[in-house]
């Protein structure tokens, strides 16, 4: 008895470790890692220095450079914009910095002073165990909730969105797209004192479901949002 459950409990593990390691953000973090090889230098504010930046878009295939940093200043926002002093080519690069923000959250990368280095989890990811292959994963899924990685959308009304998604699915599994930004606006009846504000929550909670997607906390299917096996696990935990 007790070998078929944890044969069920292996099989289990298997597959989310599977989905784990498909997740396009993490494999895209660690493509950046990689790229970083033994180290690189790191402008005054922490991110790759200009000849750095400039080798990872060009290798990697990012998209150019924007002009301003990838964040719309007319919202009102959680954090101020960065200061560019000209050196700081890789906040110009939203695709770059997800990655560099995610390399560093989930321990492909660290930084040591000037430098960035091989994190500890570099190599064991993806061909690490099962159980390291989701830790990993979970891992990246609680930065993104918490708000820590580089996503170019932390404004106001996405900060609210993003965590309150997986916590309304978790206690209504399937959910129409309608009815989270309705649940949205019951927890913030208070903030949503307008129409032209309502509209930033509700187009949050899709800019919010679309990035949980695209680390596989969640599915949609037409106009509803499904919990993936890894985003049920996260929500349980």
């Amino acid at each position: 008895m007790e070998s078929g459950v944890q044969l069920a409990l292996d099989t289990e593990l298997g597959a989310l470790a599977m989905d784990a390691r498909v997740c396009v953000p993490l494999r895209r973090a660690h493509e950046l890692a990689v790229w970083v090889g033994e180290g690189r230098d790191l402008t005054p504010s922490g991110v790759l220095a200009v000849s750095a930046a400039a080798d990872a878009i060009q290798t990697l295939g990012y998209r150019p450079p924007v002009a301003e940093p990838d964040l719309d200043l007319r919202q009102e926002t959680l954090f101020a914009a960065p200061v560019d002093d000209g050196r700081d080519l890789a906040r110009r690069c939203p695709e770059l910095m997800r990655a560099w923000s995610l390399a560093l959250a989930v321990g492909f990368l660290r930084r040591d002073g000037r430098r960035v280095l091989p994190g500890r989890q570099l190599a064991a990811w993806p061909d690490g165990d099962d159980a390291q292959a989701v830790a990993v994963w979970r891992a990246a899924y609680d930065a993104l909730t918490s708000l820590r990685l580089e996503t170019g959308e932390i404004t106001v009304e996405f900060a609210h969105a993003l965590p309150a998604v997986p916590a309304l699915l978790a206690a209504d599994d399937p959910t129409p797209l309608s009815r989270l930004r309705e649940g949205l606006a019951y927890q913030l009846a208070n903030v949503c004192d307008d129409d032209g504000r309502w509209r930033r929550y509700g187009e949050a909670v899709g800019t919010a479901v679309a990035r949980l997607a695209e680390f596989g906390a969640v599915t949609v299917e037409g106009a509803t949002v499904h919990l993936t096996p890894l985003g049920r696990r996260a929500t349980a935990s």
